[in-house]
């Protein structure tokens, strides 16, 4: 199988968790074993008869679901199938007296090859889909397509050593693909270097900072991943400006380019014991540098993501009521669910609030999409001699095959009022591990993150 993408099909060692029923003389026991392999061309495959304790299984060995992991203990995702009577991978459910089976890496059904299939990852997406309620006072026209505003405009790459100094700047006009740049020092704008770090950043067109894409061309980011027994669904917001300078009388360090915000529903198996319904088991809205933990019984749903609050309803009750709600603060565009507390914080001696307007009776508004759009995956090599030196970086992040590229940059999204290296910058990409995006993590608590900042009710509803 060729490789397709920015990157090639790597094989690699994994573990396969499997089971069965042995009786040593005390009864029966279920044994649960592991079994390390290496992939073949992108492809895993698995005689069950030679697996270790085949001979001890007293029906042979019974796969009542695989996994694959990058270590005993940490589980990628769920595996698949490959049904070759039909051509397709399939999910694996329990069947006995399983000898043979083969799991796939496969770039055509699983693009960002996380095992999750790609028709599966959009079925949640869609499923799920959340309806984005708009405050009045927001700057923003519409949501924001990335690769649209980087192929538009005059956008400049900049690019700082360690002590702030500016080494290299470019234009970037083509696309978001011009992200991916590299000098004659050691620096790359997709990996850190080992010896001083680059630090990157992206000057927006301002003309272009509030716009967002016309209508027809709105995206709506997704991402899934799984880990042990629950699924995780994000969906990516993406806007040209977070701007707040209204609120606290001119004083800077509250605004910057690009703004990223998302939320995340964690999803766990029916009372079967399988995903045929995919319940709802939490709901992370994400706050700045943090975010709150809400049961779905506390959150709003609705039968579809039509914009509107017809059929609104509080408490996730049956399969029937999807949809998320989701409120955004005016120009923050922090993530909130209905009547919950909002951010405070004090800036320069000034108080700053999050403005959620939760009334539907004065107006409704909502930032609409038009699709959506799977972010993929990225993963990341250390110890990567940097392109045209002599030069190795501590690490180097790749886009996973048909993920979006850019996704894999590690520096900052935007210009904002202030030296690089000070408050209130501009964000990273989404895939940027930190506490505030939570790539692949899901934090639990009532309020999380956002060190120093108080929660109040917000008084401006209606505004």
């Amino acid at each position: 199988m060729d490789g397709v993408g920015d990157t090639p099909i790597v094989d690699r060692t994994v573990w396969i968790r499997y089971s069965y029923d042995a009786d040593f003389g005390n009864g029966t026991e279920h044994i649960e074993r592991y079994y390390q392999t290496t992939t073949g061309g992108g492809m895993i495959n698995v005689l069950a008869e030679n697996l270790p304790g085949a001979d001890d299984a007293l029906d042979g060995i019974l796969f009542e679901y695989v996994e694959v992991y990058s270590s005993p203990s940490y589980p990628l995702s769920e595996g698949w199938v490959y049904d070759s009577g039909n051509g397709y991978c399939r999910k694996w459910y329990q069947t006995e007296s399983v000898y043979e089976t083969a799991l796939f890496l496969d770039p055509e059904t699983d693009q960002d090859l996380d095992f999750i299939l790609d028709e599966f990852e959009l079925f949640l997406a869609e499923k799920f889909s959340p309806v984005l309620h708009k405050h009045s006072y927001d700057l923003q026209q519409n949501l924001e397509d990335f690769e649209r505003l980087l192929s538009i405009g005059t956008n400049e790459l900049i690019v700082y050593n360690d002590i702030g100094q500016t080494i290299h700047t470019e234009p970037i006009s083509g696309g978001p693909s011009e992200l991916h740049k590299w000098g004659t020092w050691h620096w790359d704008t997709y990996g850190f270097g080992s010896v001083s770090n680059g630090v990157y950043n992206l000057d927006i067109d301002n003309s272009k900072r509030y716009e967002g894409a016309p209508i027809g061309q709105r995206p709506l980011y997704y991402h899934v991943y799984k880990e042990g027994d629950y699924y995780y669904v994000q969906y990516w917001y993406y806007f040209g400006m977070n701007d707040i300078r209204e609120q606290l009388s001119g004083v800077h360090a509250t605004w910057h380019e690009s703004d990223w915000e998302h939320v995340t529903i964690k999803l766990t198996k029916d009372a079967n014991g399988s995903f045929t319904l995919y319940l709802i088991n939490s709901v992370n809205f994400y706050i700045h540098s943090g975010g709150r933990t809400e049961d779905p019984q506390v959150c709003w749903w609705s039968p579809s993501n039509s914009p509107t609050y017809d059929n609104i309803q509080q408490g996730y009750a049956d399969d029937t009521h999807t949809h998320l709600h989701v409120w955004l603060a005016a120009n923050s565009h922090a993530s909130y669910n209905r009547n919950m507390y909002v951010y405070k914080r004090s800036v320069a001696g000034i108080s700053y609030q999050d403005r959620v307007d939760y009334s539907p009776d004065s107006y409704d508004l909502y930032f609409e999409y038009d699709h959506l759009i799977n972010l993929g995956e990225v993963m990341k090599r250390t110890n990567v001699q940097c392109p045209n030196s002599g030069y190795y970086l501590e690490y180097h992040v790749y886009p996973v095959y048909y993920s979006k590229p850019w996704l894999a940059y590690v520096g900052r999204l935007g210009a904002f009022d202030d030296p690089y290296f000070v408050a209130s910058p501009s964000p990273h990409m989404p895939a940027y591990e930190d506490i505030s995006h939570g790539w692949t993590i899901f934090t639990v608590g009532a309020f999380f993150g956002n060190d120093g900042a108080s929660w109040v009710i917000d008084n401006n509803i209606g505004d």
